[in-house]
């Protein structure tokens, strides 16, 4: 079966999976974009206001630094990376994900993980990271490489945390720096 089969087939399952019936009340399926032979894979938390709207993953004011830091730091594009995110649907007044949902999601992101093959994935927020590396502090590992199942991830805070507190866009700008380094030696 081939990776544009797959991906369409794991999304609709998604979208009538029950554990995510309270989600889709007032709130759009954002399925992953990007090219599905992609090198790197970037996973965030959960649709926002604009991506909702859109139907597209990391294209609002979180989006646009994401962006920037794969351009100026990493030196690719943001259409050379697939996005996707730990929910699909946008959680209500924008609240983090709950461990239900996460839950429920683990199993689908592993698919789309499968499919995708990227050689690395960047694990954008605490969410995300904690989804594949339960007991780590995002904090102490966030920049470095970590691996699972021969999977490279990269962990690094969610791009609007720059947004809020702008000491962190430094961090950010080192994460980015260390995905170019691994791409290039990947």
């Amino acid at each position: 079966m081939n990776k544009t089969v797959s991906i369409a087939e794991l999304n609709k399952r998604y979208m009538r999976d029950a554990a995510f019936a309270h989600l889709r009340t007032g709130s759009n399926f954002v399925p992953g974009d990007g090219p599905l032979s992609a090198r790197v894979m970037i996973i965030g938390e959960a649709p926002g206001r604009t991506e909702d709207a859109e139907g597209r993953p990391f294209i609002g004011r979180a989006g646009a630094v994401l962006e920037r830091m794969l351009e100026e730091y990493a030196g690719i594009q943001r259409n050379q990376c697939y996005i996707t995110n730990v929910l699909k649907f946008r959680p209500p007044g924008n609240r983090d994900p709950e461990e239900e949902e996460a839950s429920a999601a683990r199993g689908y992101l592993a698919e789309e993980l499968m499919i995708i093959e990227p050689a690395i994935t960047v694990l954008c927020g605490k969410f995300a990271y904690q989804l594949v590396f339960p007991d780590g502090q995002m904090s102490v590992e966030h920049g470095k490489e970590r691996y699972k199942r021969g999977r490279l991830y990269l962990p690094t805070y969610h791009p609007a945390v720059a947004l809020y507190n702008s000491l962190m866009l430094e961090d950010l700008r080192k994460d980015f720096s260390t995905l170019q380094r691994l791409l290039l030696a990947a």
